[in-house]
């Protein structure tokens, strides 16, 4: 996939598309849909699992999407505990061939319509066989369902959920949407969370869904782990690719993680990857701030002017990195030359203003400078540097 040619919004395969059928201590059974994440995950809504006695999932396969059936003995719902509507349907014993895992991303409430895709089994599209065909069995089934549709992503912020909006039912029935709750929202080619509700007051195109994101501020350290151990993502939020910002730089193929995103776009930033510059340029020893062991350098700036209060220094042959990329924080000069190491979790919401100073320098003389003021979550940083701020503000747009 390249920027210049995107896939449909929602790139939905229909084979992982899943109806759950669930069983419940009072023998009420209840249909949802679900995505098949990778050959043992199903996701879905949190609250079609509780109070589950039996849980199966039905995949729908080849040229005549024959049912398949799967049993599950393992399932885990956020919604009775942590207040989170999502699911998890674990397939023990008896695998799923799959080729490589969905793709999960999370969208940033930042004020924008995302064209996203839908796909599940509701209660409208019930349908039955021509009597009297052949071989065939006559009774009722659910149809699947596709529709693309949009994400209002300031909607619906108190309850943590989003509006989606989509074509409605062609005829208007009582819940038309029972058995859509857990159906995968994608946008881009990315899941980013599923269906949960359908409120009718919203009008019969309007669903709601929760955002895979909220897993994060909603669950305990514990808990997100095991969640993410299945899902087969980091627990880190900022790990999990923001769909919204993928047009905002070049890519080969879409990346996977921050560290990997600013990797790509390294010369955008006026930077060089580490195997690009020579090593007597590499000059990390004269920087106060030193690097742990488990971080890894991958890109560096250069600049050999650089003018700080009270005097001008014009760095020689073997000046230090102006600017260092590792895989969990960036780090640059401030107006005092000390280095200052900012992680990449601190870089939301950045900002900068432009302010001008006037300096002596040793030959007395005075200099007027520019100056930019770096806006953090855990402070300001005045520095000289305007390619770091343009880094430091790209990169806080992904992390939006």
């Amino acid at each position: 996939m390249t920027a210049q040619r995107k896939e449909p919004s929602g790139w939905i395969e229909q084979h992982r598309v899943a109806l759950i059928r669930v069983v419940r201590s009072d023998n009420e059974e209840f249909r949802a849909s679900g995505y098949l994440i990778n050959s043992d995950t199903v996701l879905t809504a949190g609250h079609a699992l509780d109070g589950a006695v039996s849980v199966s999932v039905e995949f729908f396969v080849g040229a005549t999407s024959e049912p398949r059936r799967v049993e599950s003995s393992t399932w885990w719902s956020g919604w009775d505990t942590f207040g989170i509507d999502i699911g998890v349907v674990r397939i023990s014993g008896k695998s799923v061939r799959v080729g490589t895992p969905a793709r999960i991303g999370r969208i940033s409430r930042v004020d924008r319509k995302v064209t996203c895709g839908v796909a599940g089994f509701p209660s409208f599209k019930l349908r039955t066989r021509p009597e009297g065909a052949a071989g065939r069995d006559t009774s009722a089934f659910r149809e699947l369902v596709r529709r693309d549709g949009q994400i209002m992503t300031l909607s619906n912020a108190r309850t943590r959920t989003v509006e989606v909006a989509v074509d409605p039912p062609g005829q208007v029935v009582s819940r038309p949407w029972d058995g859509m709750s857990g159906a995968p929202i994608f946008v881009d080619g990315y899941v980013i969370g599923v269906v949960s509700d359908h409120y009718p007051g919203d009008g019969p195109g309007v669903l709601t869904g929760t955002l895979l994101a909220e897993l994060f501020d909603a669950l305990p350290a514990g808990e997100l782990k095991k969640v993410c151990g299945w899902l087969g993502i980091s627990t880190e939020p900022l790990d999990t690719i923001n769909v919204l910002t993928l047009e905002d730089h070049e890519f080969a193929d879409p990346p996977v993680d921050l560290p990997d995103r600013v990797a790509r776009n390294l010369r955008t930033f006026g930077c060089r990857p580490v195997q690009d510059v020579p090593p007597v340029r590499v000059n990390l020893s004269r920087s106060k701030h030193r690097l742990a062991a488990s971080e890894r350098v991958i890109g560096l700036r250069f600049d050999k002017d650089f003018v700080y209060v009270e005097f001008i220094v014009k760095l020689v042959q073997g000046f230090p990195a102006s600017v260092i990329l590792t895989t969990r924080q960036m780090s640059i000069y401030d107006m005092y030359g000390h280095r200052l190491a900012i992680p990449y979790t601190k870089m939301r919401g950045v900002t900068y203003e432009t302010t001008y100073r006037t300096v002596s320098n040793l030959d007395a003389r005075d200099y007027q400078i520019t100056v930019y003021e770096l806006h953090l979550s855990t402070g300001s940083v005045e520095t000289r540097d305007k390619r770091a701020v343009d880094i430091a503000t790209t990169i806080s747009r992904w992390l939006d």
